[in-house]
């Protein structure tokens, strides 16, 4: 297979080591000639059709209407973003009201007290459950009266006991619905 070059028109053979799809594309016997040819200097962009040449980027269809939580303002986003985005800019995201703060409660578990307060009740319970004797492995710091309805007892150590977290999973204050297992137990008696 033969075929006369583009820029010198000197006639070249198909290499050995190139292929039937690369050979079909191929208008210059060398790189020096392409290199002149092309202003880049790749091989790959000289004679060869890019696969996406003629192809329309598809615009707007997997694209969804939102509005804006700071600014209110209508804003598009792709479809796999639609439960995520709530900003239509970063300077929106920044000026939100609720951008980094983080609940009291959370603040007060992250606390050194809190820590301090943890780690005195391990102490004092030797690192022990009080219910099932376990000693060690993962072990929670348990508040007896809740840790939301009494604030004045959040740090008092007395208020405390150590257990693992079978036995944590089985007290009635264990979990985000505690209160609801505690207005039930206040609505019986």
């Amino acid at each position: 297979m033969k075929k006369n070059c583009k820029k010198c028109n000197k006639t070249f053979e198909k290499p050995y080591s190139r292929s039937k799809k690369e050979w079909a594309t191929s208008i210059y016997c060398s790189h020096k000639c392409a290199n002149s040819v092309n202003m880049i200097g790749t091989k790959i962009c000289v004679g060869r059709i890019p696969w996406n040449k003629g192809l329309k980027f598809p615009r707007g269809e997997n694209l969804v209407t939102l509005f804006c939580k700071g600014c209110m303002s209508i804003f598009r986003v792709k479809k796999y973003r639609e439960k995520i985005a709530q900003f239509c800019s970063p300077k929106c995201r920044t000026n939100d009201s609720n951008h980094g703060k983080t609940p009291e409660n959370e603040k007060i578990r992250h606390s050194l007290a809190y820590k301090a307060w943890r780690t005195l009740v391990f102490e004092r319970d030797s690192y022990t459950c009080q219910e099932c004797k376990q000693y060690g492995g993962y072990l929670h710091a348990d508040h007896i009266k809740p840790f939301a309805f009494y604030s004045e007892l959040r740090f008092e150590v007395s208020n405390g006991r150590t257990l693992c977290v079978p036995c944590h999973k089985k007290t009635p204050t264990y979990g985000v619905g505690a209160w609801r297992k505690l207005q039930f137990s206040a609505q019986e008696i």
